[in-house]
C-alpha cells in the first residue's frame, strides 16, 4: 500500500529557454570484454548488432551486453555491415573478407590483398568494398570481384543508396574527389572535389540526400543537387564515422570523443563521457552507437514516437496520463499508481528527441500530479518518458496548441 497525502501536487513552473532545449539525454559508456581497438559497428534491428576491431576482434549484441566472437583471423578488421539477421560481410587488413552465415563467420577468397576499409549493400545481392591504392571491389551474383581503378589514393568510405553509391577517402599532399555512381551506369561517376580534407565516412540517405565527414571536422551535405559545406557552432576534431536513422535523425563521432547529432534543424555537438578516438557509429530502433579505441563502446537511448514504438519501448503497463491535451498554458502529468516508483525520473522531449525537461521524482509521489508550464513551449507533438525501478519505462505524449 502506498501511503500519501491526500491529493497531493507537485507544482513546477519552468521557462523553456535554449539552454534548455540543447539539453540531452547521456551517453554512457558500455562494459566491453575487449581492449583492442574497436573500428566498425552496424545494426540490422534493434536486436541484432556486430562490432569489429584490430587484431580480428568481433563482437555481438546479446540482450544487453555485448559478448566477444571466437577469432578466425589476425588481421585488423575496419568495417562490418549486415544484410540480415544472420548474414552480412567484414573486411579488413590484407584484403581479408569475412562472411556471416547463420551464427557463424567464415574466412572468403578475395581477389585483393590490398586493405579494405569499408564496405556497403544495396541488398544482399549487390555490394562494394573499397581500399587502399584505389581499390574497389564489386559483389554481384555472389561473386567478388576487382573493379576499374579510379585514383591511385585510398578510398575509406563507401554507401550505397537507392539510385546511386558514393565513394571516396584521400591521399597524401592531395585531395580525392567523392565520386558518384549511379547504379544504371556502371562504368559512368560523377565526382566532386572537398579539397585537401581527407573523407573518412559517408551516409547516403533514401531520400537522395547525403553526408560526408573527415578530417578537420569537415562535414559536408549533398542536398540532392550539389555539394555544400555545413558549419557547425563549435568546433570539432577530424570525424571518422557518420550515420544516420532518416533524414532527421544522425550522429557523427570523430577524435578526442568527439560526438554531434543531427536534428531537423541542423547539427549539435553532444557531451561524450570519454576522450578516445571513436571510429564508428550506428543507430538502431532503440539507441545510438559509437565505438572506438581501447575496446570504447558508448551508447545513448533513442525513443521513437509511434505508438506501436512506445508500446514496444515499455517493459510494463504502465502509461503516464497528461491533461489538458491538447494543452496551452499548462500540462498535469499524473504519475501512475505503482510501488515501483522509487528512484525514478521524468523526461519530456520534443518531437525530434530533444530533452526539453527532466527531473528526480521522489519516493511516495505515485499518483501525484506533476505541473508544467507550457505557455512558451512551440506547438507539437511531446513525449513524457518516466523511467523507474530496474531501468523499467513508461511512456505519454501530449500535444500542445498555444494560440499565436
Amino acid at each position: 500500500m502506498i501511503m500519501r497525502p491526500i491529493n497531493r501536487f507537485i507544482i513546477l513552473i519552468l521557462t523553456f529557454t535554449g539552454l534548455t532545449l540543447k539539453a540531452q539525454e547521456a551517453w554512457k559508456a558500455e562494459d566491453s570484454v575487449i581492449s583492442e581497438d574497436l573500428n566498425a559497428i552496424h545494426f540490422y534491428d534493434s536486436s541484432t548488432g556486430w562490432i569489429v576491431g584490430n587484431n580480428g576482434a568481433m563482437l555481438y549484441k546479446s540482450g544487453e551486453k555485448w559478448l566477444l566472437y571466437p577469432k578466425i583471423t589476425n588481421e585488423d578488421l575496419y568495417s562490418v555491415f549486415l544484410t540480415g539477421k544472420e548474414s552480412g560481410w567484414a573486411v579488413g587488413s590484407k584484403g581479408t573478407v569475412l562472411k556471416l552465415e547463420g551464427r557463424t563467420w567464415y574466412n572468403i577468397s578475395s581477389p585483393t590483398r590490398a586493405t579494405l576499409y569499408d564496405i556497403s549493400f544495396l541488398d544482399s545481392s549487390h555490394g562494394m568494398a573499397v581500399g587502399a591504392n584505389g581499390t574497389i571491389l564489386s559483389y554481384e551474383g555472389g561473386i567478388w570481384s576487382i573493379s576499374n581503378y579510379i585514383t591511385k589514393g585510398i578510398l575509406h568510405a563507401v554507401s550505397y543508396g537507392k539510385d546511386f553509391n558514393l565513394v571516396s577517402g584521400g591521399i597524401e599532399c592531395g585531395s580525392v574527389p567523392i565520386y558518384k555512381h549511379r547504379m544504371n551506369e556502371p562504368e559512368s561517376f560523377n565526382t566532386f572535389d572537398p579539397g585537401y580534407y581527407f573523407i573518412k565516412d559517408i551516409a547516403v540517405q533514401d531520400d537522395g540526400q547525403a553526408w560526408a565527414v573527415g578530417t578537420a571536422g569537415i562535414l559536408l551535405h549533398f542536398n540532392g543537387i550539389e555539394w555544400i559545406r555545413s558549419n557547425l557552432h563549435t568546433k570539432v576534431p577530424t570525424l571518422n564515422s557518420i550515420s544516420f536513422y532518416d533524414s532527421t535523425d544522425g550522429i557523427a563521432a570523430g577524435f578526442g570523443g568527439a560526438l554531434i547529432r543531427y536534428y531537423e534543424s541542423g547539427w549539435e555537438k553532444e557531451d561524450s563521457p570519454s576522450n578516445v578516438t571513436l571510429n564508428g557509429t550506428a543507430i538502431s530502433e532503440s539507441a545510438y552507437y559509437a565505438v572506438g579505441n581501447m575496446g570504447t563502446i558508448l551508447s545513448k537511448s533513442r525513443i521513437s514516437y509511434t505508438d506501436d514504438s512506445l508500446e514496444g519501448n515499455s517493459k510494463s503497463l504502465l502509461k503516464v496520463d497528461s491533461y489538458p491535451n491538447p494543452a496551452s498554458d499548462y500540462i498535469d502529468i499524473v504519475l501512475p499508481e505503482t510501488d515501483d516508483l522509487i528512484a525514478s525520473d521524468l523526461s519530456v522531449l520534443s518531437a525530434d528527441g530533444r530533452v526539453i525537461l527532466k527531473m528526480s521524482i521522489e519516493p511516495g509521489t505515485a499518483g501525484s500530479t506533476v505541473r508544467i508550464n507550457t505557455s512558451s513551449m512551440s506547438n507539437g507533438m511531446y513525449l513524457i518518458h518516466l523511467r523507474y525501478k530496474d531501468n523499467e519505462s513508461a511512456y505519454g505524449k501530449f500535444m500542445i496548441a498555444n494560440e499565436r
